[in-house]
């Protein structure tokens, strides 16, 4: 990883190189290094602990509960496309990053690219909907990221680089948008998926403020059947909104460097 990130620190310095950037007169300090979160887990998954390196030493972060908005790089279920979560900069006068891409295949990496820039003022999350722009699809590849931090005296810090291999999404069936469900026979349907090396799906159900309230891990992945069906087993539903949608897990192989999976669309649906 370290023989990776190396050649991408000179590519990234060969393109800033020739986008005639140059430094003012004045401060000459550059950004403290940025933390680009790598994937630390999927929603249910409980609590975890990562750290920040900041200058004055690792600051610990607990997290009680992993979510869709926590967990670093991962997969949204809004499309094929990839979320990208960084610490709060260190240093009070970060301008804006630079958000670069790239992937690997046996020649080595391949299109790397600057994908975009965003003030530091926006936030530390970053929605990337453009993996299937170009020559090489979204799904079945391992994605790699690292970010360029500039401050307002034009000083810039290159990040470590994150990855995340994103599969196929799960096509979910029943319940179905907008379907009306008893309560007292709530079950959930999806189709498994074609590419034989999924270890688990992930149900999730969510009230209507979008709190995830239940869950449940299917492990029997390769039925004979083209579809997987669990009956709903948690505390007795009222009526209203809900949601749900189903998140996969690749088996992982030795050679990633980062999480593997997908999550289906979400699909809104009626208790009565």
């Amino acid at each position: 990883m370290l023989r990776l990130f190396g050649i991408v620190l000179a590519i990234s310095l060969l393109l800033m190189g020739c986008t005639g950037d140059e430094t003012t007169e004045g401060d000459k300090t550059p950004p403290f290094k940025p933390d680009l979160i790598h994937h630390l887990g999927d929603n249910g998954d409980g609590g975890t602990t990562y750290e920040i390196t900041y200058p004055e030493g690792n600051t610990p972060v607990q997290i009680d509960d992993l979510n869709d908005d926590n967990n670093g790089i991962d997969a949204v279920s809004s499309g094929d496309w990839l979320r990208l979560q960084w610490a709060p900069f260190a240093d009070s006068d970060v301008d804006f990053v630079r958000i670069y891409r790239f992937y690997k295949n046996a020649l080595g990496i391949q299109g790397l690219t600057q994908i975009d820039s965003v003030r530091a003022s926006e936030g530390v999350v970053y929605l990337d909907a453009t993996l299937n722009t170009g020559g090489n699809t979204a799904i079945n590849n391992e994605w790699y990221y690292y970010i360029d931090a500039y401050d307002t005296s034009g000083n810039h810090t290159v990040s470590d680089t994150v990855s995340y291999y994103l599969l196929e999404k799960p096509l979910i069936h029943e319940p179905y948008y907008h379907e009306l469900v008893d309560a007292n026979d709530l079950t959930f349907k999806w189709e498994i998926l074609s590419s034989g090396s999924i270890s688990k799906y992930r149900v999730l159900l969510f009230d209507e403020n979008r709190q995830r309230i239940w869950q449940y891990d299917q492990t029997d992945t390769d039925p004979d059947q083209l579809y997987l069906t669990v009956d709903y087993t948690g505390s007795p539903l009222i009526g209203g909104t809900y949601y749900w949608r189903v998140d996969a897990f690749g088996e992982q192989d030795a050679t990633l460097e980062s999480g593997i999976g997908s999550e289906s669309l979400e699909t809104e649906f009626y208790v009565e």
